[in-house]
């Protein structure tokens, strides 16, 4: 795999509001999504202790997405497993004991 780049995305493309359904589905839990507010998610960070650099990245990396394009879907997955990958409600209920903690 050497100088080689892959897509590592399942099968499955989801938005944030579509995985929280899954979630609520899998958990059993009425699970919402909301978008968060970039000066609400700033000062409620900076009120639990994270850094202001931490807090950028935390930002950039969320709020990037929304000028993409959807990703597509890859089977890449499927190659290097050698099998179909797991879906995310499938994830979500195979690791339901450790999320609803």
């Amino acid at each position: 795999h050497v100088n080689q780049a892959y897509e590592l995305m399942a099968a499955e493309v989801l938005t944030f509001r579509e995985m929280a359904e899954q979630l609520s589905n899998a958990l059993g839990s009425r699970i919402t999504y909301k978008s968060p507010n970039l000066f609400q998610f700033f000062f409620s960070s900076r009120k639990k202790g994270i850094n202001v650099g931490q807090i950028l990245v935390m930002m950039m990396l969320h709020y990037i997405q929304r000028f993409k394009a959807t990703p597509v879907a890859s089977e890449w997955m499927k190659h290097f497993l050698a099998r179909q990958p797991r879906t995310f409600m499938q994830y979500a209920k195979d690791y339901r004991p450790v999320l609803v903690r």
